[in-house]
């Protein structure tokens, strides 16, 4: 499967052939639809997060201004975060301003800039930049020029970021470790239910996701699910979500507020659906 082909954000087809095989999580941000939203600094801890906080220091001290940067792929392995940017930003302006490249990765060459004891950043392009360690930017490095295995081998990330909506401004997938992480903060700080959500929860692979907003956030997602079996279970819970406005679970918040609405979920195989609306 060609990652070029299938997916329509230039961003995120160079994020493919550029990250490291072992990435356990990638969300695409277009931050400049985002900052338009009067919540947007409730979103960017929702969504961008640690990334983008390491985006900012990195930028920031070569004076790249936030608004200044358009996209944003996030990613992670077991080293830490790390990305890719494009926006208004340009690494011959840099050069022409006196900044300095960095010394500490000779192989990276000029594109290579290591402005403080923060992540440093690797043009990829002009206006196209990786953040990151200087390990994970050797590795980044490696895969755009294509000397090592790339996340685009990896056709589970391929077909779940396929499967999102192109025009969402938030798209993303997570897999292994960084799904179950995932899980319990959403379990923890939305549901106030924990033992009987996070054992079915923990049944799932997979997760690709998008996130549409106007009054509200309208989310879908695909989960990839171990069984029929598991999925089956799962689903179930997920319709008793969204028809309960209410519920008291063992171990779990009294009366905890659910916070979907319009919830809608469906199976097939081992692979669960789920579209709903909720609030930021």
């Amino acid at each position: 499967m060609s990652a070029g082909n299938d997916l329509h954000a230039d961003i995120i087809s160079r994020a493919l052939t550029s990250f490291p095989e072992q990435t356990s999580y990638v969300e695409y941000e277009n931050l400049a639809s985002l900052r338009r939203l009067r919540v947007y600094d409730r979103l960017e801890q929702r969504f961008a997060g640690k990334p983008l906080q390491e985006a900012r220091i990195a930028l920031g001290q070569l004076g790249i201004r936030e608004d200044q940067v358009i996209e944003m792929v996030a990613a992670s392995d077991p080293t830490g975060f790390y990305g890719i940017v494009t926006g208004t930003f340009s690494e011959q302006s840099l050069k022409r301003n006196g900044i300095s490249q960095g010394s500490a990765m000779p192989a990276l060459g000029s594109r290579l800039f290591c402005p403080g004891s923060g992540p440093c950043v690797l043009f990829l392009e002009d206006s196209v930049a990786a953040f990151g360690s200087l390990t994970q930017l050797a590795e980044i490095a490696q895969g755009h020029d294509g000397s090592t295995t790339r996340l685009s081998s990896n056709r589970t990330v391929v077909s779940l970021l396929n499967s999102t909506d192109s025009q969402a401004p938030v798209r993303g997938v997570l897999i292994g470790g960084q799904l179950e992480i995932a899980i319990s903060d959403v379990l923890r700080n939305w549901t106030g239910w924990n033992s009987g959500w996070s054992q079915l929860c923990g049944n799932v692979r997979n997760a690709g996701y998008s996130v549409k907003f106007d009054y509200t956030a309208h989310v879908a997602a695909t989960l990839e699910c171990r069984s029929a079996m598991s999925a089956t279970l799962l689903l179930q819970m997920f319709r008793l979500l969204g028809t309960v406005p209410s519920v008291s679970i063992p171990g779990g918040d009294a009366g905890a507020g659910i916070p979907f609405r319009n919830l809608h979920a469906s199976s097939a195989g081992s692979t669960i659906v789920v579209k709903a609306d909720t609030r930021y």
